[in-house]
Order: structure tokens, then sequence, then C-alpha cells
């Protein structure tokens, strides 16, 4: 019972969000559950809202910036015309990066799609030792192997096991 609920009452489709703490939706908390498990969680993640605004604001500086070269300041035939359309285009890339690593510990408050559910998390610590779960074991049920299957398949994709379904189809090693 270390947060409060008695584990009888938790089942493979119990929200995680019902069963934990406020403050393990907060970064730390966050990375203190995935530590307790044993298992590396993906990050918390921003609202879509932060997300746009983000992108807007790396597309704006973008823009400014091309706006500013387009005055003729620079030659165009000129090496430094190809440094400065890096450097914008690198500044389109890290002010978005930027905002939000600086708000993660603020914004970043949403359970990332895979591990909403008790029972995703526990696929999750299957994919973990899917290596270790194959071997010593003598009989195997049905779901058994379909869970290994399962979790051999999302590690090999890079993917949360949720994502893999009986229905799954995978194009050149990429779920579709």
């Amino acid at each position: 019972m270390r947060y409060g609920i008695d584990p009888v009452r938790i089942r493979p489709q119990t929200r995680l969000r019902d069963i934990l703490p406020v403050q393990t939706s907060a970064w730390k908390g966050w990375k203190e559950l995935g530590a307790s498990l044993g298992v590396k969680l993906r990050p918390l993640e921003h609202p879509r809202w932060l997300l746009i605004m983000a992108m807007c604001l790396g597309l704006s500086v973008v823009a400014l910036s091309f706006a500013v070269m387009s005055r003729q300041l620079i030659p165009r035939d000129s090496k430094w015309a190809i440094v400065c359309v890096v450097a914008i285009c690198l500044a389109g890339i890290f002010t978005p990066w930027l905002l939000l690593r600086t708000t993660r510990y603020r914004y970043a408050v949403h359970i990332p799609r895979g591990y909403e559910t008790v029972g995703e998390v526990s696929s999750l610590l299957m994919h973990e030792a899917v290596d270790d779960l194959a071997n010593g074991k003598e009989q195997w049920w049905t779901h058994e192997v379909w869970e290994v299957i399962r979790c051999i398949v999302a590690k090999s994709a890079n993917i949360p096991p949720a994502w893999v379904t009986k229905e799954s189809k995978f194009n050149s090693g990429e779920l579709v």
C-alpha cells in the first residue's frame, strides 16, 4: 500500500492517474517511480498547446531571421550567407528545444501514451526482462507466449509494448 490504495483493487486496466499521488506526475516523482520499478520510463509529456507554441516560436525565429537576411545585409553569393542560413536553421530548432527543456519541470505533467494503465506498465516491465523470462521456463501458456512475442517485437522496434497488438502491421520494421 505504498500509494495508499489496496493492491486487491488494482487491475490491469486501472489508470496510473487514479492510484499515483499528484506529485508523481511531477518530473522528479515520475523518475522515482521508474527507479522503484527498475525501469527507465519515457519522460512525461508537455501539453499540446505548449508544443504548438514552441514550434510556432521556432518557425517565427526562422521567418524573422530570413526576413532580416533578405534585406541584403549580407551578399547572397558570399560564404557568410551559407553560414547565416545554417545558423538560422539551428536557431529554429534550438529555440523550441530550449523552451520545452526549461519548462519540463513545471509543464511536462502528462503520462506518455502507452504508460497510462497498470497493465501497460506491467508489459513495459516484462519488455525489459524478456530475455530473463525466456530462459528457464519449461512450460508456456498461450497468453505467456504472446506477451513474450509482443515484448520482443516492441523491443526490436523500440516502441512501448502496449503499442503492439495482434492486429499490428509492420512495414520495414515500423509499426503502421
